[in-house]
């Protein structure tokens, strides 16, 4: 059996693999493929809770590596799988829907908004779209409590660099009155499942909250096309170039102020990404790890 949860320290890892290596069956040796080929056997929810327990008490930096080494192994994964989408052990209450929220009521859960991820193409561009309110940028973003981001980040800052009055369409979740820090956990699980691993984000970014004015006007400056601030000229927010690029700074300026991440907020290396598949899963059931 492979090492398991390299992060915790809650066992040791001979401890461990020889713990679930009594819950399945022991004529069991599937390859790793469908999880319904597999049986489980003993007691099943007393073993699931033991691996809840486990990743509840792992870090959340930590908890991509630990849900990658569960999965990785097909009898841990198809035990894993019992707490999300239909499983039978899925038991966290939610409901979700499509709505469009407006940007400004939407708070980052990650600590980090890079400048270049949210402004490198529509400065480029005419960016008349972001005008039409609600906006779709490439697809919904994932959001909780119509107020904290999931999945989406650089689509909502785009927006709203651009456009502070629109509206953001969104698949929206809601939650038992749980914090959107144990939102980004559960649905790291359902993407573990959905997709057996947890990708990982490894770009740096020029993150707006600790750049200086100067540095994010000179990257306006060094970068808007003419299709871009002629574009917002038609749209009645500004005169001229160097009024487009007041009104994006001060479109910046309000983010940083008026729309700070929780506090604590990870890092975007460690952040959910979603596609169909997982969002699907977390719609169907979670379990809070």
């Amino acid at each position: 059996m492979k090492r398991l949860l390299r992060s915790t320290n809650i066992f040791q890892t001979q401890q461990l693999a020889d713990k679930y290596r009594s819950i399945f069956s022991a004529e069991d040796d599937t390859e790793f493929g469908d999880p319904s080929d597999i049986r489980l056997t003993g007691d099943v929810e007393k073993d699931f809770n033991t691996v809840v327990e486990m990743l509840r008490d792992t870090s959340y930096e930590d908890l991509g590596p630990a849900l990658e080494d569960i999965v990785n192994d097909p009898k841990l994964y198809k035990l894993l799988s019992e707490g999300f989408g239909n499983g039978e052990l899925a038991e966290v209450d939610m409901s979700s829907s499509t709505v469009a929220i407006p940007v400004t009521q939407l708070l980052p859960s990650q600590s980090e908004i890079g400048l270049d991820n949210s402004l490198s193409y529509p400065l480029k561009q005419d960016c008349s779209n972001l005008f039409n309110s609600p906006v779709t940028i490439v697809s919904p973003i994932i959001t909780y409590r119509k107020t904290f981001i999931i999945d989406g980040h650089h689509r909502w800052s785009q927006l709203y660099m651009m456009n502070p009055s629109a509206k953001i369409n969104a698949i929206n979740f809601n939650y038992n009155e749980q914090s959107p820090y144990r939102a980004l956990r559960n649905f790291q699980g359902a993407i573990a499942v959905a997709h057996k691993q947890v990708p990982k984000s490894f770009s740096k970014v020029n993150n707006v909250y600790d750049m200086s004015e100067s540095e994010i006007e000179n990257y306006i400056d060094s970068n808007m096309k003419d299709a871009c601030w002629q574009s917002l000229i038609k749209q009645e927010v500004c005169e001229d170039r160097d009024s487009a690029i007041e009104y994006i700074l001060g479109n910046i300026k309000e983010l940083r102020n008026d729309n700070p991440p929780f506090a604590n907020a990870p890092e975007r290396e460690y952040m959910p990404q979603t596609n169909e598949k997982s969002i699907e899963i977390a719609e169907e059931g979670q379990t809070d790890i």
